[in-house]
């Protein structure tokens, strides 16, 4: 357990800035972007850690896509865009976090 621990730590803190720069843009103006960032990298670290909890956070992409197209359709385009960007970021890093096992096997397996 302190294994796995110390190896969510240690992806946590090597892709928080890369993170940070390719949401924000070292920009802080936006405070909801810096929190999205955080959130972004804390599930990155743990669908990498604990691969079993992607199917989840992959649910949780759809209904936060999902939560952007009522927030659109009622005229609520800022919240829609948070909700947005924040499901579309969460897919992108969940196919991103893949690769290792593209890599390793060539094909992807136990979606």
């Amino acid at each position: 357990m302190v294994k796995k621990i110390t190896k969510l730590l240690f992806i946590f803190t090597a892709s928080f800035p890369v993170l940070f720069f390719l949401n924000t843009g070292f920009s802080t103006d936006l405070l909801w972007k810096t929190f999205q960032t955080i959130v972004f990298s804390v599930l990155f670290s743990l669908s990498l850690v604990w691969p079993v909890l992607k199917k989840y956070f992959l649910i949780l992409s759809g209904l936060l896509l999902i939560f952007m197209a009522v927030f659109f359709i009622s005229g609520q385009s800022g919240w829609a865009e948070i909700f947005g960007s924040s499901g579309f970021g969460l897919v992108l890093l969940l196919l991103i976090s893949y690769v290792p096992q593209l890599i390793k096997k060539g094909y992807i397996e136990h979606i």
